[in-house]
């Protein structure tokens, strides 16, 4: 009679771990440009995290007789056209980029996950319907769609929808950003519903997804049961891609007075305020926000670029 040895629970936790050590080693080993990216997205939001310790002044104190200041000694970057520092404001405005860039593109991708592939589950009419949705959506530039959308979305502060025990999860400096993330959000969602659709058509047709309507089981159960988890490598190469445009986006309503309102330290009001008017005078006020956008738009990308070489197996070597 042969005994079964059964590997204790520690052990395979062990593995689990020393796996996802292999994998993140293969990864920055076979993808440095990919690596770099995701080094400058983790310092982005570790600054953002730290920003209260990290800034050297408070970015929203104001000095007229510092107008314009070259930087020096007590402001390394200098300061803006009121006097404010601009290295503090840069710092919290990593804050505001990755707040609006993380959830817009979290909220936007996911609902883009679950209607893209229940449009393909259910097919026929539903998906007709849908589909001709996305594409009106879709047919709008991004940035057209969203100057439309933060329009008609009112400013809503932290204290209207979160009880005070969670206010530190939206400061009070960032009560004008639930307009910009709205506006953001919609139109990520159907761009994500229709690549998550074109992978969850081929899984409809699947063995186990007729298995599990056989068995009986609700269509919401074989949705996130059977489905999802199977588009999630598509959902994560969106998910990366749309962070990116959200940054980019929210500068860009930002510096139109249409985003996030001063004195909210934000890229886009560094780059409206005195970098329009003072460039010749003062370039580095135009220089550090310019930079830090540039710098941010450039990791998402080549680190989202990475992460689709790595999980979409067409692509692997």
């Amino acid at each position: 009679m042969t005994e079964t040895v059964r590997v204790p629970a520690a052990a395979d936790d062990l593995a689990a771990q020393v796996s996802w050590a292999q994998s993140i080693l293969k990864f920055f080993r076979e993808k440095p440009l990919g690596a770099a990216g995701l080094v400058i997205v983790l310092a982005y939001i570790i600054t953002a995290i730290f920003a209260d310790y990290i800034a050297p002044l408070d970015p929203l104190d104001v000095d007229y007789d510092l107008f314009n200041a070259k930087p020096s000694l007590d402001h390394l970057l200098g300061t803006d056209d009121i006097g404010r520092d601009l290295l503090s404001r840069l710092i919290y405005g990593a804050r505001t980029a990755m707040l609006v860039g993380f959830v817009s593109s979290l909220v936007g991708a996911t609902l883009g996950l679950f209607i893209g592939v229940a449009s393909a589950y259910f097919g026929g009419i539903i998906d007709l319907i849908t589909q001709r949705v996305v594409d009106v959506f879709i047919s709008f530039p991004l940035i057209i769609l969203a100057l439309a959308i933060v329009t008609i979305v009112p400013d809503v502060e932290a204290d209207m929808f979160l009880p005070e025990y969670l206010h530190w999860l939206w400061p009070d400096i960032f009560g004008t950003t639930l307009p910009v993330i709205v506006a953001i959000t919609i139109p990520m969602i159907p761009r994500c519903a229709r690549v998550v659709r074109a992978s969850a058509l081929a899984l409809r047709e699947m063995p186990y997804v007729d298995a599990a309507r056989a068995l009986g089981f609700s269509h919401l159960r074989i949705i996130s049961r059977h489905m999802v988890p199977n588009v999630m490598a598509p959902y994560l190469i969106m998910l990366t891609a749309f962070m990116g445009q959200a940054v980019l986006l929210e500068a860009s309503l930002s510096y139109l007075a249409l985003g996030v309102q001063e004195p909210t330290p934000a890229w886009g009001l560094m780059l409206r305020g005195s970098a329009e008017q003072y460039f010749r005078s003062a370039p580095h006020a135009a220089i550090v926000p310019g930079l830090a956008i540039t710098m941010s738009v450039f990791a998402f990308n080549v680190f989202g670029d990475s992460l689709r070489d790595v999980l979409d197996p067409r692509l692997r070597v």
